[in-house]
């Protein structure tokens, strides 16, 4: 038997005791031991997200170790500490062939459209499964798929060494994507924000200029800080229409703008302007199992440290008061970025 949280109407999570999953061919138990509360997990407790749909048991950042082996699983073992990708995908399209699975037009995620690991085992295909070297915990370990959001944004969005950044928005993606900026190779990055406390923190985490953006236009920050050739790179960390459209409004000629924020809503853009100015607009996607490794990869070398993730995580609940951990969330918003569910 096993505790999960079956959340079954917006606002009602039940905890259950259900009989634990058995793996099956190429599948493998995991017991968790950490979980990370995403926004879209919010947004489904309160009946808001439109790919979500109730009841689901929740969970897609998580860590734990192995429990138990399908048939025909290989170089795994029982007791070796993971995380996992929390994607399933149709393996037989094009873009699965070729790895870019996080394009695949039946892409699923644990937690979201099938069971997630907000519960104490969760099951998980053997090919989704990321080992965890001693230098992270299980804390941190449930911090790498957000994480990995951030690798993968830098990775679209070409970043050189050398590239001038700026970063808008300064919670839990905006943090991720910076640091994740700063260490694939970016040498200067301004980041703003509406709230001190975030920027504050981001400052701390290692950006190098940081802007309040309700006493300061950022795009003359960003002229002052890079001279008048401007930013290489603008990432959009929050889905807010004003500022995608004002990344293109004061992007420079020649700059690559990458769209993390998720928007509910369509937004008018000027391609007129894009064209003249040459600007390459790229959105991103989610991420695949080689973001997951330059994550870990990055964090082994010290070049994003363990110390400065553990900052992100601002209150942390056990499992089983995961409602109210939800109605924390809610009624403290400008205090709260990562929240961590603890099941053992």
């Amino acid at each position: 038997m096993m505790i999960t949280t079956h959340l079954l109407h917006p606002e009602n999570v039940v905890i259950e005791e259900v009989e634990r999953p058995i793996p099956k061919k190429h599948e493998v138990l995991i017991r968790v031991h950490n979980i990370g509360i995403c926004g879209s997990d919010i947004h489904a407790y309160y009946g808001r997200h439109p790919y979500i749909h109730l009841p689901i048991i929740q969970g897609h950042e998580f860590s734990g170790e192995i429990a138990e082996l399908g048939s025909g699983v290989e170089d795994i073992s029982i007791g070796e500490r993971v995380t996992a990708v929390p994607m399933l995908h149709c393996r037989q399209c094009e873009n699965c062939k070729r790895g870019d699975y996080n394009h695949c037009s039946q892409l699923r995620f644990i937690g979201c459209q099938v069971t997630g690991a907000m519960a104490e085992y969760v099951v998980i295909p053997e090919d989704k499964i990321v080992l965890l070297p001693e230098e992270v915990d299980y804390e941190i370990g449930a911090l790498i798929e957000p994480l990995a959001i951030g690798v993968h944004a830098v990775r679209i969005g070409s970043l050189q060494k050398g590239n001038k950044v700026v970063v808008l928005g300064a919670g839990t993606i905006g943090l991720m994507t910076m640091m994740a900026a700063r260490a694939m190779g970016a040498l200067a990055i301004v980041q703003t924000d509406l709230l001190d406390k975030r920027l504050s923190l981001a400052r701390e985490l290692g950006s190098d200029v940081i802007c309040n953006a309700t006493s300061k236009r950022w795009e003359g920050v960003m002229e002052r800080a890079f001279g008048s050739e401007g930013a290489d790179i603008i990432f959009e960390c929050v889905g807010a229409s004003k500022l995608i459209q004002e990344a293109i409004q004061f992007a420079p000629r020649g700059c690559r703008i990458v769209v993390i924020g998720v928007f509910s809503e369509s937004v008018p853009i000027n391609i007129g302007y894009i064209q003249d100015h040459e600007l390459e607009v790229r959105g991103v996607a989610g991420y695949t199992i080689r973001d997951f490794e330059s994550v870990i990869r990055l964090i082994v070398e010290k070049k994003i440290k363990t110390e400065h993730l553990r900052k992100v995580i601002t209150h942390r609940f056990p499992l089983k008061k995961i409602d109210e951990a939800y109605k924390h969330i809610e009624q403290n918003q400008p205090s709260v970025l990562k929240v961590m569910l603890e099941v053992c």
